[in-house]
């Protein structure tokens, strides 16, 4: 009678006396696996082979046979990485890319999973503000997006990850005082720059990237083709722009036809960057907590401030919902004591017109 074989663990006979041996292993992200292998020497060979893939990280989880078996998270970054390298944002969507690559590197892509997710950002928010958290997050999911329209993953599990709540208050705003105390220290170039930015509510990518074709003077237009929605924007110009622009045109042009070259330069990237020190000009004049963009708000602010319709200002701003927009609407002034203030009035031209309202 031959002499029975010696049992070792995670080596098994699924039918006794079937010669046909598996063997059952966990691997380095503790999933189960389950292996037919053939005789109990060959199976005892490959569990052997198999924990030592596992120990040192060289096992690939999608061995066994089943759907997606080839597909790692590296390979999702790959495709998302080939999909946005023409749009405006991937030099920064990159950056996202290579951090989520770097978390899951080697991970297969169907075992991520909400928890693992979850758990990144709460590491993540660690050292980040909720926006950043909030961009990174939607990097991932468009990433899964396009893996499951690819049928690489059966479902996104970003869908079920809530985005943080971003504190979008409106904190800084230029003044009229500060504004003719840095216009003092600004140059002439440089001092247009912020005019326009003032009065058209320009990015400062958009207003750095403007071309001399970008300008309609007849329709009193600027066209904007490096907009952050992606698309081509038009911003309209006031009597007072119009002259600063002339100012500009009436020196020496860019060969290029940019508009700023002077002030600016592209980068590798396809960003435009200012090369006047902007932070010595707002040293000098005394202005502190202030960046480019809140010339931007400024541009938003004064609009509300002076009663334009918040409709009114969602289209002079561009922004892609009312919601953005209605951040600034407690700068209204007295907008809803007014409002109630007009109830009085009716009834008094109801009563003038012998008419009478009850409750």
């Amino acid at each position: 009678m031959p002499r029975p074989p010696k049992k070792v663990r995670g080596v098994f006979e699924r039918v006794k006396g079937s010669g046909m041996w598996s063997i059952r292993y966990w691997d380095q992200y503790r999933k189960e696996h389950k292996e037919k292998v053939g005789s109990h020497a060959l199976a005892v060979k490959m569990l052997a082979q198999r924990k030592t893939e596992v120990l040192q990280r060289k096992f690939n989880p999608d061995l066994p046979i089943g759907k997606h078996q080839a597909v790692l998270f590296d390979e999702l970054v790959k495709d998302r990485k080939n999909e946005a390298r023409l749009l405006k944002s991937f030099p920064n969507e990159n950056i996202r890319l290579d951090y989520w690559k770097k978390v899951f590197k080697g991970r297969p892509a169907k075992d991520l999973g909400h928890a693992d997710i979850q758990k990144s950002l709460t590491e993540l928010r660690q050292t980040r503000k909720p926006a950043t958290c909030n961009r990174h997050l939607s990097t991932l999911s468009a990433t899964f997006r396009l893996a499951e329209i690819n049928k690489k993953v059966d479902e996104n599990p970003c869908r079920y990850v809530k985005a943080l709540p971003e504190n979008n208050k409106v904190e800084r705003y230029l003044s009229s005082d500060e504004e003719e105390r840095l216009n003092k220290f600004l140059p002439e170039d440089l001092r247009l720059a912020v005019f326009v930015s003032l009065h058209t509510g320009l990015r400062k990518s958009e207003l750095l990237s403007l071309l001399w074709t970008d300008m309609d003077f007849g329709s009193e237009k600027i066209t904007v083709r490096e907009a952050k929605a992606g698309k081509i924007q038009y911003v309209d110009m006031n009597t007072e722009v119009i002259k600063a622009f002339t100012e500009l045109k009436s020196k020496p042009l860019d060969i290029g036809g940019r508009v700023f070259y002077r002030i600016s330069k592209q980068r590798k990237n396809g960003y435009y960057v200012l090369t006047s020190p902007f932070e010595k000009y707002l040293e000098k004049a005394g202005i502190k907590n202030f960046r480019w963009h809140d010339f931007r708000h400024t541009f938003v602010s004064r609009l509300v401030r002076v009663g334009v319709n918040i409709v009114t200002v969602k289209e002079l701003a561009r922004h892609a919902s009312i919601e953005m927009t209605m951040r600034y609407a407690h700068l209204y002034p007295d907008d809803r004591r007014n409002a109630v203030d007009l109830l009085t009035k009716y009834q008094d031209k109801q009563s003038q017109t012998g008419t009478r309202t009850g409750t």
